[in-house]
């Protein structure tokens, strides 16, 4: 849907469409770890280091492990949240 909508807007091919937004989806994916990405009138995308501790799991009281992993998040503009 946006493809089409951005192509309408533009008069691109589809295949300039796709291209842009694989590009844009692929440095999104691909951020140094607290670095920003930031689209105006859209909002920022991070990518964030999630390290949680070790747990006790409630219903049979054994460890598990710690988990450690990068996530990226999205905060949205001021513009979007009106």
């Amino acid at each position: 849907m946006l493809n089409k909508k951005i192509r309408e807007d533009l008069q691109l091919h589809k295949s300039e469409v796709d291209a842009v937004i694989g590009t844009v989806i692929h440095y999104i994916n691909d951020l140094p770890l607290n670095d920003k990405l930031v689209l105006r009138g859209l909002g920022t995308f991070t990518r964030k280091h999630i390290l949680i501790p070790n747990n006790v799991n409630p219903k049979t009281g054994e460890p598990m492990p710690m988990i450690n992993y990068t996530t990226v998040k999205f905060k949205s503009s001021k513009s979007l949240r009106k």
